[in-house]
């Protein structure tokens, strides 16, 4: 057992030091799928890929309706007993990643130590739900820019997006991880500066009233008691959905030994800031039974940011939130066909897809895997159609699955990679 614990690390040590990473042996198609993905993620991109990554648009627009669901306590209980679950698969994953740096992340992790057929299912399921999350944030983004204009089509929206994310990925990682790393970045202050003004508004400095703790009096702090928090164990488990992206980048990382444990050192603090604080401010704003949580119209309108921010008398709220949420949209597409075309480029390097997802360039792109994944995301097309949108529906419905099936089966994978050591 420590001579093999012994080997594992002396390959993470040279893997951290080679320029580029070499995975899942050689291929009988020669050196076009070979060809290596290249180690160029820096320190600072994983750091704040791993910020940015929590942050998407599932938590400015979705956090609403699990107030409404479970009131103010009933939020932060979810979320925090959900975080904690998060916290320690990630301080697991940390340790897995820094070890064994390879782009398969726990898909690999699981053929290496518990099975391949397990590794099959995982890869695919992953797969399948970073891929109709894709498709999602398309449908999202031609809605939200459907709010400042309605000159352009919805179609056209999504094509322009399609082009946008396809070009973009096919520039190599650095420029993945500075597109992530900025987007990120403006969304930590775009947050932060929401917490100030939160702050502001409570204590009535902003606004025409002192809000304080009052409507945890009044509606009060539970909606539905235990029955409201245990429904909110789902959305909390859906929006905690990316927390594990490190593991992904940690394939293309210039020093996986320093970055990895780096990033995953801070998901304490992002957790607890950007989820439980998110939680507290809104549910100290906004009663859990106010109408516009579940409002059936604009997404930007079912913000508990917009509602907050309008009932302080802040006009231009909407647009702001609204640019806010585009930018996480783009952030989490960016994010989310980075996601899929790797873990399709190790399912067709080991056999368990078909071998042509496999091939890279020589920048080191998995030009295939990310030309797949993108024209499987084009169902988002179905979505503008009265008809076609039923199946789109389903699609998406078996995605939710995939993110209750996930976080359960992860667990287990660290689980049996401790009792193997």
């Amino acid at each position: 057992m420590a001579s093999r614990g012994t080997d594992l690390l002396d390959t993470a040590s040279k893997l951290s030091k080679d320029e580029k990473c070499i995975e899942h042996g050689p291929s009988q198609d020669g050196a076009a799928f070979t060809a290596p993905l290249h180690r160029k993620l820096k320190s600072r991109h994983l750091q704040m890929i791993a910020i940015g990554g929590i942050i998407g648009p599932g938590l400015l627009v979705g956090s609403g309706n699990a107030l409404h669901l479970a009131g103010p306590a009933g939020i932060l209980i979810s979320f925090s007993l959900v975080g904690i679950l998060v916290f320690f698969v990630m301080q697991s994953l940390g340790e897995l990643a820094t070890l064994i740096p390879v782009t398969g992340s726990f898909t690999d992790y699981a053929a290496r130590f518990v099975d391949d057929s397990l590794a099959f299912g995982l890869g695919w399921a992953y797969w399948y739900l970073w891929v109709t999350v894709l498709a999602n944030e398309y449908n999202a983004l031609s809605l939200v820019m459907g709010y400042w204009t309605d000159v352009v089509p919805q179609w056209a929206w999504i094509l322009i997006y399609w082009v946008i994310f396809l070009v973009l990925s096919n520039l190599g990682v650095l420029a993945y991880g500075e597109v992530e790393f900025w987007l990120a970045l403006i969304k930590v202050i775009s947050l932060t500066v929401f917490f100030v003004l939160a702050i502001c508004i409570s204590a009535g400095g902003i606004g025409d009233q002192t809000i304080g703790f009052k409507y945890w009096d009044h509606p009060g702090a539970f909606a539905d008691s235990i029955n409201g928090v245990a429904r909110t164990f789902v959305i909390a488990g859906t929006l905690y959905a990316g927390t594990e992206m490190v593991g992904i980048t940690s394939g293309e990382s210039s020093n996986p030994l320093k970055a990895v444990p780096r990033a995953i050192r801070q998901v304490f603090w992002r957790i607890l800031i950007f989820y439980v604080g998110m939680m507290f401010f809104i549910g100290i704003l906004i009663p859990y039974d106010d109408d516009r949580l579940l409002a059936s119209g604009s997404k930007t309108a079912q913000s508990p940011l917009t509602i907050a921010l309008n009932d302080a008398g802040i006009l231009p709220a909407a647009h702001l939130i609204n640019a806010l949420i585009v930018i996480s949209v783009i952030s989490a597409g960016n994010s989310s066909l980075y996601v899929s075309s790797r873990t399709l480029l190790y399912l067709g390097r080991t056999g368990k897809a078909p071998k042509f997802v496999g091939r890279t360039n020589k920048a080191g792109v998995p030009w295939v895997a990310l030309l797949a994944s993108n024209l499987f995301a084009c169902i988002s097309f179905l979505s503008l159609s009265s008809s076609a949108g039923k199946v789109y529906s389903a699609l998406i419905t078996l995605s939710g699955g995939e993110s209750v099936l996930f976080p359960r089966s992860l667990p287990n994978v660290l689980y049996r990679v401790t009792i193997v050591y």
